[in-house]
């Protein structure tokens, strides 16, 4: 289970050796950060047998391109990020925050 933060020293750290060092047979899941492990790398384990699936809620690139192998795979189940616990009440808190910014023109 990866819920690693993205940093410098995350990024791309779930690689192919990595992934391989699990062993075989292992269930790979992440709710950390996308770009921690290598989608490329995460094929390739699924491919050779060292992860026997992978659940995935982030992605290095969200949303995850509709031109992605991780759509196609077999081994692969892909949630909408929806990993962490949202209550309601802070979820329109952020939503009119972010729409008062949309609407002075701000980021």
């Amino acid at each position: 289970v990866n819920v690693l933060p993205s940093t410098a020293e995350t990024r791309g750290l779930l690689n192919n050796g990595a992934l391989k060092a699990c062993g075989t047979g292992k269930l790979f899941i992440n709710v950390g950060r996308g770009d921690v492990v290598s989608e490329d790398a995460l094929v390739e384990a699924l491919d050779e047998g060292w992860l026997r699936g992978a659940v995935l809620d982030v992605f290095a690139t969200e949303p995850l391109p509709g031109t992605s192998a991780l759509w196609r795979h077999p081994g692969v189940r892909i949630s909408p990020h929806i990993a962490a616990v949202s209550y309601p009440s802070d979820v329109a808190q952020l939503f009119v925050a972010n729409l008062e910014l949309w609407l002075d023109g701000k980021p």
